[in-house]
This record gives C-alpha cells, sequence and structure tokens, in this order.
C-alpha cells in the first residue's frame, strides 16, 4: 500500500522505499509526542485555567516544545525531498548538487506551514539564542532563549505568550524587548493533520480526563505552580 506524506502535492510512496520507511518512523514519533502532550493537558489544566510558569511546573512538557520543535522541522524538511525523489529517482545522483534547492524547498515549507515554530526552534529550541548571538538579537531575545515561560489558555500549553524585557539597573524603562509568535504543540498539530497525517486526531489517542483537576506530580516543588 502506497503512502501520501503530503496531501497537498499527493505523491504517493511505496511502503518498502527507504525514505518512506524513515519518513513513517520520524511521523510516529511526532504522532506519540503530541498524544503525550495531549494527555497531560486534560490532565493537567483545569477549565479556564490562564497561568503561565517561568520555569515551567511540569519538566516533561517543558521538554516536549524543544522535541517536538526540532523533530516537527526535520520531517517536514524531508517531505519535499521524498516528493522530488519519488518524482525522479535519477534526482539521487544529484542530491548534492542540488543542495540550494533542497534546503529552500524544505524551508519554504516551514515558513508556510509552520512559521512560529521555525523561528521558535531556531531561536530557543534546537539552542539557546544566547549560545550563537547573532548581530541582530536583541538582550531580551537572548535571555528569554535561556528560559522560556509555558502558559496554559483555553486548555493547551503553549510558549510565545507575553513580551520579555530586559531593564537597565536602577531603571523602570526597558532597554530591550521581545515578543515571540504564540505556539501550541497540541494545535499545531492537529491543524496541520489533515494535511499530513490526516488518519490521526489528538483527542481520538488519548484517554479522557476523569478529574479536571491538576492531579499528576511530574517533579519536585520548582515554586511556582499553577493555582489550585
Amino acid at each position: 500500500m502506497g503512502i501520501v506524506f503530503d496531501q497537498k502535492s499527493g505523491i504517493v510512496h511505496p511502503a518498502g522505499n527507504v525514505l518512506t520507511v524513515g519518513l513513517i518512523a520520524k511521523q510516529d514519533a511526532l504522532i506519540e509526542l503530541a498524544k503525550q502532550v495531549r494527555q497531560r493537558e486534560l490532565d493537567l489544566i483545569k477549565e479556564g485555567d490562564r497561568w503561565m510558569g517561568t520555569p515551567c511546573p511540569y519538566p516533561f512538557v517543558y521538554g516536549a516544545f524543544s522535541w517536538f520543535a526540532t523533530s516537527l522541522t526535520a520531517y517536514l524538511q524531508l517531505v519535499p525531498v521524498a516528493d522530488k525523489l519519488r518524482q525522479n529517482p535519477a534526482g539521487l545522483a544529484t542530491i548534492v548538487a542540488d543542495r540550494d534547492r533542497i534546503k529552500s524547498a524544505g524551508t519554504a515549507l516551514l515558513d508556510d506551514v509552520c512559521p512560529a515554530v521555525k523561528y521558535w526552534r531556531d531561536k530557543a529550541g534546537a539552542h539557546a539564542a544566547m549560545a550563537d548571538p547573532r548581530k541582530d538579537n536583541s538582550l531580551a531575545l537572548l535571555f528569554s532563549s535561556i528560559s522560556y515561560s509555558v502558559s496554559a489558555r483555553e486548555g493547551r500549553f503553549y510558549v510565545g505568550i507575553g513580551t520579555h524585557a530586559v531593564f537597565p539597573a536602577g531603571s523602570s524603562e526597558p532597554e530591550s524587548t521581545h515578543t515571540w509568535e504564540k505556539w501550541s504543540i497540541t494545535e499545531t498539530f492537529d491543524r496541520l493533520s489533515p494535511r499530513f497525517w490526516p488518519d490521526y486526531r489528538l483527542d481520538d489517542l488519548v484517554t479522557p480526563s476523569c478529574s479536571g483537576s491538576n492531579t499528576r506530580n511530574e517533579g519536585p516543588d520548582r515554586g511556582e505552580y499553577p493555582p489550585s
């Protein structure tokens, strides 16, 4: 049975192909990670919760944003490569020479379907901007890249909510500010699902929460849990 990785292109890949096997493995990992986060959203976020954790009180959720951002970008960058090679298998012989076009195709897809995730991955998820500062990076961006907040909104976990500011000593006026574009792992997964994994819907993969309250303990008290 053939596999379609991008419903927009509609290109069918043979099940036994090495690229197909690799992409399915990456897709399965994304699905599992998003499912685990969705389960925690149902178990840990109360109805009407609106809080921001700095640091996040749930270590797995905090780490999941970096894991999902890097995994999603790695997966989506390969989709146009796989489609290109399926259309023209002989292109494998010139894949290195086509480096710029291949990289551009992957970047264009990311910019089209998940620009906020791509930017966050580049500045905070894959590595902190503080560890690889660029001339156009503000101080607020550099500091926010090493200590990002996770927020609860509308039953989901988000990063990118709020503005980060750096104040000079003794001043009430910020020296530098930075605002991310907010994004959610589970909202992103559900939004991309019809195009890239139409057979999967997160709420069909998880166990409905019965308690409606924060019942899990994911680690020691780090001083800033959501209000009970």
